[in-house]
């Protein structure tokens, strides 16, 4: 079970962590409820422009669904739910919460489920 402190210091280091991926991806706190993905159209012709592109959309994909993991997390602790493996109830070891502050499963759960 975490400390009432353990778990201040986590929430704290999430929303500094949100807090910068919201300034990097240029998402205002209001519009992460809609989907503000870029739909639109490629305006680049050369191989390198659109190599550039790509590799910007895979970085803003990945830093994306760390900020919804984030987000998930936050709400988690607000609920009284974090630290709670959702597959099997157990509590998250606080190491691992420690490392992976959004982390969902126990390592046991996330095991089974990487194979």
């Amino acid at each position: 079970m975490l400390s009432k402190q353990h778990l201040e210091s986590i929430q704290q280091n999430l929303e500094q962590e949100r807090v910068r991926l919201l300034d990097r991806l240029d998402i205002e706190p209001a519009e992460l409820a809609a989907n503000t993905g870029n739909s639109s159209p490629a305006t680049s012709r050369t191989p390198s422009d659109l190599a550039g592109r790509d590799r910007n959309l895979a970085i803003n994909s990945v830093e994306r669904n760390m900020l919804d993991q984030i987000e998930a997390a936050i709400a988690r602790i607000t609920t009284g739910s974090y630290g709670t493996c959702e597959q099997c109830g157990r509590p998250i070891n606080p190491e691992r919460l420690e490392a992976l502050p959004y982390a969902t499963l126990c390592i046991a759960c996330q095991s089974t489920a990487d194979n």
